[in-house]
């Protein structure tokens, strides 16, 4: 499937996306909903150049070019106050999360997800190529982090900021650890915890670090290092997941920050991969056997994904680029 949903699931999202039918664009396009969603979902899963999707699709390169653009912001903005946060997780799911954790072979029973962050490749940009460059991986990118839930979900991501920046850096940028200190409780009233690397400096509060290897561990900090990273590695399942569900992504040359709203892309792929898990499953609702949410269709026709928060920080400006440790400018096309 170029568009990894099958119709009849095209045809679902299309309704519970609310997209116009037809959709039109900002230059008056009239394309059929559920054709405007699988030409979306088939430019983000592979990296086919524009002018193969035209002589798939029957359309003209502009064409092509505007439907994704165009309707990847409209996905965005139009989700952007209803993608949900912690507040919207019940005291009855969170335990849950934490008993699949415990289920699992967690050695505590307050772990609710894993976070980490993830970089985004892009082809080097004409303007502040400094400030997105990073001697890590030596090239440019943005960074986002992700928090996964054991049903497969998505559940936060947090982003963009450039790939040069500290995982914390990220994590004190988003709005993840003020909903992390309202909400992330049990029943009992009791402190959960997301778990996470070493790289994480800070917060413990809120989320739960690995035990650095620094010094001499007991045999019993090293059992807990060792059956943790075993559970962590469930975010590297969802990363891969939509790395390989939208490989679009992976493809620097077609990352140009000053010609697309990349941002955009990766934020809306979210979206489409935890769509694709309430659908068809994942591998990390497997190993911790807990089914996926289903999408809701409320009294408005609204999606829900239940476990989904994209913290989206988009700034949109007309001649320059602001970097800073929040906000990144993205240019369309």
């Amino acid at each position: 499937m170029h568009h990894r949903f099958v119709y009849e699931d095209l045809v679902s999202l299309v309704r519970v996306l609310e997209i116009p039918d037809p959709y039109i664009t900002s230059h008056r396009d009239h394309i059929p909903a559920v054709e405007a969603l699988a030409i979306l979902c088939n430019r983000f899963a592979t990296p086919s150049r524009l002018s193969d999707l035209a002589a798939r699709w029957g359309r003209d390169i502009g064409t092509i070019s505007r439907v994704v653009n165009d309707l990847a912001t409209f996905i965005l903005n139009r989700w952007r106050v209803l993608l949900t946060d912690f507040l919207h997780f019940s005291t009855s799911e969170l335990e849950d999360f934490c008993a699949a954790y415990a289920e699992a072979g967690c050695p505590i029973d307050c772990v609710i997800g894993s976070i980490d962050a993830t970089h985004q490749h892009l082809s080097r940009p004409k303007y502040w190529q400094e400030a997105l460059y990073t001697g890590h991986t030596k090239d440019w990118g943005l960074k986002y982090d992700s928090t996964t839930t054991p049903d497969g979900m998505l559940a936060n991501v947090s982003g963009p900021i450039e790939a040069r920046r500290a995982d914390a850096t990220l994590f004190r940028t988003s709005e993840l650890p003020e909903q992390l200190d309202k909400y992330a409780f049990g029943r009992d009233g009791r402190r959960l915890y997301l778990y996470r690397d070493p790289a994480y400096t800070g917060y413990e509060a809120y989320i739960m670090p690995g035990l650095k290897k620094v010094g001499k561990l007991t045999l019993i900090e090293k059992a807990f290092n060792s059956r943790m990273a075993k559970l962590r590695q469930s975010v590297e399942w969802g990363f891969g997941k939509l790395f390989n569900l939208w490989t679009f992504l992976d493809h620097s040359r077609g990352q140009r920050i000053h010609m697309s709203p990349v941002g955009t892309y990766f934020l809306v792929c979210c979206l489409l991969t935890n769509a694709h898990t309430c659908l068809y499953g994942s591998q990390i609702s497997q190993y911790f056997q807990r089914a996926p949410p289903s999408l809701s269709i409320t009294s408005r026709n609204m999606i829900r994904i239940y476990a989904c928060t994209v913290v989206y920080r988009y700034d949109k400006m007309q001649d320059m680029i602001v970097h800073d440790c929040k906000k990144i400018c993205e240019y369309e096309v």
